[in-house]
């Protein structure tokens, strides 16, 4: 076992969480894109 096991871990889970949060991100800009012209100037 490692000793640097718990930071590798707390690594990990901050990548995981820019990883959903980027995937949701990209989400909202599709659905902001497909909305008409009109509209998505007005957000």
């Amino acid at each position: 076992m490692r000793t640097a096991s718990l930071s590798g871990w707390a690594y990990d889970a901050s990548m995981v969480k820019k990883a959903v949060y980027l995937m949701l991100l990209s989400v909202e800009v599709m659905k902001i894109s497909r909305l008409p012209d009109k509209t998505s100037g007005r957000l």
